[in-house]
């Protein structure tokens, strides 16, 4: 999705290219004595963070996202005794359920609150093709999930049985996407 992706990559690349930094030493001058050099700008500050990011990821509100979705109506898509599986990200609270015999899966992606300013999805990324809209706030996210706002989260949804993310699983997941919508 293209919210992942972004949100992933782009703090990522930022750390990467904060913490490589860039010195230089010229023949005969002494190395810095107790300490390093003031960085210029606020660069310290910048590391620091990028730092934060990498190394536990940003601070996020604690979201049961696994309880959001009756256990009933997942288990009869991708089985009977399947568990979800919480992560925390960057981007927010997921859950993911498969069924490892089938593949048959369900998962969800809740976004940080501010992440859909305004109830807004954020804005398309073009290189992911043209946009789909499904109608109500909702569009067609990349690998056949859809993505859609729940109160100010920009949030994710993917649904794979049998249809393999066709029209059936598209549907299931515009329906999951509401449940979710009502509870938070």
């Amino acid at each position: 999705m293209r919210s992942t992706l972004s949100r992933v990559f782009v703090p990522l690349a930022l750390a990467a290219a904060l913490l490589a930094g860039c010195s230089s030493t010229v023949t005969g001058s002494p190395a810095p004595v107790g300490g390093s050099p003031a960085a210029p700008g606020g660069l310290v500050e910048a590391q620091e963070q990028a730092e934060d990011i990498v190394e536990g990821g940003a601070p996020q509100e604690s979201l049961d996202v696994c309880a959001l979705l009756p256990a009933a109506d997942v288990e009869a898509l991708v089985g009977s005794g399947v568990q979800g599986v919480a992560s925390d990200a960057i981007n927010g609270n997921s859950c993911a359920w498969e069924n490892q015999e089938t593949y048959h899966s369900v998962t969800v992606e809740i976004g940080q609150p501010g992440t859909a300013p305004g109830g807004q999805l954020p804005p398309w990324e073009t290189f992911l093709g043209e946009e789909r809209s499904l109608g109500d706030g909702m569009r067609e996210g990349p690998g056949g999930g859809i993505e859609f706002v729940a109160g100010d989260r920009d949030c994710f949804l993917q649904v794979v049985t049998e249809d393999l993310g066709g029209g059936d699983d598209e549907a299931k997941a515009v329906e999951f996407a509401q449940v979710i919508r009502g509870k938070l």
